[in-house]
């Protein structure tokens, strides 16, 4: 397996220290902040691996993206700490949240062969429902809604 070119690099205040996760076109890394001894999860995305016009889309897309999400105040919106580019590689940091998804939470009842209690479905829904209804009202639109985001 090859290593992963961007652990121990840094992007903006954040030294790259592990892979979070990854989907189509970007990667979540958690870093960490020498300076406020912090650590944030870094989302990129790379586009100097080929110069598409799909990549540079992309790339204006995630940027997009990411100035609407940084005017967001809201309990269950994770906030933004840092937007920039280093060598091709946007990448923004957000608030590091410790604990399981709910891909793996809903893993975790399945294996179990348990069912989530109603209590909890209700809260998780209310909560989602309320940050999408927040960043609807302020304009962003949240494209890839799914358990592990």
């Amino acid at each position: 397996m090859t290593p992963d070119p961007l652990i121990g690099k840094k992007l903006g205040d954040y030294t790259i220290v592990g892979l979070l996760g990854r989907g189509g076109m970007s990667r979540v890394y958690r870093g960490y902040d020498e300076n406020l001894q912090r650590y944030a999860a870094v989302k990129v995305i790379i586009t100097s691996f080929s110069r598409t016009r799909y990549d540079k889309k992309s790339a204006r897309r995630f940027q997009s993206g990411v100035r609407a999400i940084a005017h967001l105040r809201h309990p269950n919106i994770v906030g933004i700490y840092q937007f920039g580019r280093s060598e091709g590689i946007y990448y923004m940091a957000q608030v590091f949240l410790e604990g399981k998804d709910l891909r793996m939470v809903l893993r975790g009842y399945s294996e179990r062969g348990e069912r989530m209690p109603t209590a909890e479905t209700l809260r998780i829904v209310g909560d989602i429902a309320a940050a999408l209804d927040y960043a609807h009202a302020h304009g962003v639109i949240h494209r890839d809604i799914k358990p592990s985001n």
